[in-house]
């Protein structure tokens, strides 16, 4: 069952996203690990984060979903910070970064940059005079 058609109360659960890890969308398994690791889905050594780490370091599955250098890197920041505040008036959430969960996106971002194709355009900036 895709993660969309679970109620929000349910998602809350362990165990829930521990099903969810090798099913739920890479962009969402990525948008979802800080959640994962403060309700202790993802925990160090733990199967669960084995799962998760698998799924972040495949090229192949990089490619296929689409996934940019520039999306993952501010991704693994906030993971690896700790804590976010998604909106000014939400709390500040904060968890525990699991290590091999941080070291899996530093090395997601680096195989993302296999995957990166050179469109063959010029970069023209509005603060560099144009050649005449």
């Amino acid at each position: 069952m895709p993660r969309e058609y679970l109620p929000n109360r349910v998602l809350g659960d362990a165990k829930v996203w521990e099903a969810l890890v090798e099913t739920v969308g890479l962009t969402a398994l990525i948008r979802n690990l800080a959640r994962m690791t403060q309700i202790r889905t993802l925990k160090p050594l733990e199967g669960a984060t084995r799962r998760a780490v698998k799924r972040l370091t495949d090229q192949d599955a990089l490619a296929a979903a689409r996934i940019q250098p520039m999306d993952l890197y501010p991704a693994g920041r906030v993971y690896q910070s700790g804590q976010a505040q998604p909106h000014p008036r939400a709390d500040v959430r904060r968890w525990t970064p699991v290590p091999e969960i941080a070291d899996a996106l530093d090395g997601a971002y680096d195989l993302l940059f296999g995957n990166v194709v050179p469109s063959g355009g010029g970069f023209s900036s509005p603060w560099t005079p144009r050649p005449r």
